[in-house]
């Protein structure tokens, strides 16, 4: 009996050895992809794939539509920036839709293993443009910022100018005002040139110098919105400053 059981586990652990290598090889496969070329040849192996590969192209699409509509309707990117955007968003939805007909007349696994790549790394459509898109939209958006801001700046100096003439001593409001400045001088120096450094990128330049430009144009906005919630504050304490000299 005992002899039974033994032969009956080494019978099992035999087995066990035999299923190793499918199971390595089912871990191994990317996506989901089937070991065996008998199984990636099959039709239904081959549709699947393709329409996984529709799935990522029309996702790709969608969003540059909405990135395009986005551009298009906003009030700060200017002619110049919408019409290089435009051109880039055009270029990548036709190419994707060529892409999108090569993969579905593709009639063996080693044709979609060639061509399904490309529809991250020929257009790069979450890593690049739409990345640089915002940036150029934001970077627009603070250089309009600046020209506002300047204009306050010039109305706050007549006002204090103003007082001055009159005998009021505008020493606070005008270092106020100084910090104002400085503040927008920042802005221009640092995010409003961030558009014309990103939007020329493409798909070609990632992963450098894509990633380390995209990354310091990031950090150059969030400190020009810093700057610029700064300036604000300081010109109104500059007004604030202003009005406290003269008793109003």
């Amino acid at each position: 009996m005992k002899r039974t059981r033994k032969l009956l586990a080494l019978a099992a652990a035999i087995a066990m050895l035999g299923l190793l290598p499918q199971v390595a090889l089912a871990q191994d496969a990317p996506d989901g992809a089937n070991p065996t070329v008998e199984d990636r040849e099959h039709p239904h192996a081959i549709e699947k794939a393709k329409e996984r590969a529709a799935v990522a192209i029309t996702r790709r699409l969608k969003a540059l539509d909405r990135i395009d509509a986005r551009v298009s309707a906003s009030k700060h990117v200017t002619d110049s920036h919408k019409r290089q955007l435009a051109g880039d968003y055009a270029r990548a939805e036709a190419g994707l839709t060529a892409l999108g007909r090569q993969i579905e007349d593709a009639e063996t696994w080693k044709e979609l293993r060639e061509l399904t790549p490309l529809i991250a790394t020929d257009y790069r459509v979450f890593l690049v443009i739409l990345p640089k898109s915002h940036e150029v939209i934001v970077s627009d958006r603070m250089a309009d910022g600046v020209v506002r801001l300047t204009g306050g700046a010039a109305k706050v100096l007549e006002a204090i100018e103003r007082a001055e003439d009159a005998g009021f001593d505008m020493t606070e409001a005008r270092r106020f005002l100084d910090v104002a400045r400085d503040e927008i001088d920042a802005v221009s120096n640092g995010a409003v040139p961030v558009a014309d450094r990103v939007i020329g990128l493409s798909a070609a330049d990632w992963e450098e110098p894509a990633k380390s430009m995209l990354q310091a144009g990031k950090a150059a906005l969030d400190q020009g919105r810093r700057d610029i919630r700064d300036a604000v504050e300081a010109l109104k304490s500059a007004c604030r400053a202003i009005k406290e000299a003269i008793g109003d």
